[in-house]
């Protein structure tokens, strides 16, 4: 998607991420706080060099009052199914710092180049090139408004179960159960399965 981009294109991508959020129940405040920073989300994208098969960027709605997981998985679609919250998101602790309001994340890879590895090595190797993999209300976000969950499942390697609450690390991760998206925790330093991966951006507004 990297290789065409104009400002009409980004405006286009823009326009049907927004569209989907509304036809998905998004609260108007958020809708609201995404036009007004419509602008400078495409002059972002505009300046960056997006890769070959990268999302410009993704409209990240945060965990608010309003906005829980539940509610942003029920915003992730699979053949019609809507998306199911599987953990309590009072035992998620995010690992970098992101946005507390709407925001954007740019030049997203989906790690379909990558699958195979655990959480864990993604996120380390992830880092060491000054790119991040992505928390969980941004991996939710990732499924909603592209098709990744139709190749593979994703893990949220930027959030992580508190660490009293289990011996081991584990993370956020979605996959389809019974036909359903469905949000639960894997082990983040147990190998990936074939069809496993941890999608990943460069940088947030």
């Amino acid at each position: 998607m990297g290789d065409f981009l104009t400002r009409e294109s980004l405006h286009g991508l823009f326009n049907s991420q927004l569209g989907v959020l509304i036809g998905r129940g998004c609260p108007r405040d958020i809708i609201d706080a995404f036009r007004e920073l419509k602008e400078q989300i495409i002059a972002e994208a505009m300046e960056n060099k997006t890769l070959p098969k990268h999302s410009p960027f993704i409209l990240v709605v945060p965990v608010t009052a309003s906005t829980d997981l539940d509610h942003l998985m029920n915003m992730v679609r699979y053949r019609h199914h809507k998306g199911k919250n599987g953990i309590d998101q009072r035992e998620v602790i995010d690992l970098i710092h992101a946005p507390a309001e709407p925001y954007a994340m740019f030049n997203v890879g989906d790690g379909g180049e990558i699958l195979g590895s655990s959480p864990e090595r993604t996120r380390d190797a992830m880092r060491r090139q000054n790119w991040s993999c992505l928390t969980a209300p941004e991996t939710i976000a990732l499924c909603t408004h592209t098709d990744v969950l139709h190749r593979y499942s994703v893990s949220c390697a930027e959030s992580v179960r508190h660490p009293s609450l289990t011996t081991e690390h584990q993370v956020p991760h979605i996959s389809i159960i019974g036909g359903t998206p469905t949000l639960r925790w894997r082990f983040a330093v147990a190998g990936a399965g074939y069809r496993e991966t941890s999608p990943y951006c460069q940088f947030r507004i």
